[in-house]
């Protein structure tokens, strides 16, 4: 279990947003020096950072948007039901 989807269980979602804005920020303020000086590494590790907040966003941002989580397994199960028919007719 990642640690967006141990917060949103544990806290709901507006800690898991929160979280995941703060973790774009400091990405992007570690970036910052990284990209001044050089960085390969460093600017790797702000790049981790970042994607880590966006990952966090969309853990959370999904369910939220379309529903309760097991109707966004059924919804998503449905849609590649229609897609794979579509696609084999």
């Amino acid at each position: 279990m990642g640690h967006a989807n141990w917060i949103l269980r544990r806290y709901g979602y507006k800690p898991v947003f929160i979280w995941g804005l703060c973790l774009y920020a400091i990405g992007a303020l570690v970036a910052w020096p990284c990209i001044l000086h050089r960085s390969f590494g460093g600017f790797c590790a702000a790049i981790f950072i970042i994607g880590n907040g966006l990952g966090s966003l969309e853990t959370a941002a999904n369910p939220y948007i379309t529903g309760t989580e097991t109707l966004v397994y059924l919804m998503l199960g449905f849609e590649s039901g229609k897609l794979l028919k579509h696609w084999i007719d």
